[in-house]
């Protein structure tokens, strides 16, 4: 994860772009990129699994058509 060291040879996933050897901190471990939801469903399961085939009810929503932004440009 974020901060994190896998240990020599071991297999971390991550859902952020810094993906080159080396960048985890430990030369010989295996790092993925995957997508935040990939990564929940991996952290559920226990194990790298097709999240599709998983099991998990994963749910989706629709981009609103319209953003609401107050006066310090927050977006609601």
């Amino acid at each position: 994860g974020m901060g994190g060291a896998p240990g020599s040879g071991q297999i971390s996933v991550r859902s952020y772009n810094r993906n080159f050897q080396g960048r985890s901190g430990t030369k010989d471990a295996f790092v993925y990129l995957a997508s935040p939801v990939s990564c929940a469903v991996f952290a559920i399961k226990g194990e790298i699994v097709d999240s599709r085939e998983s099991g998990i009810k994963i749910g989706s929503f629709e981009e609103p058509s319209k953003y609401l932004i107050n006066r310090s440009f927050i977006m609601r």
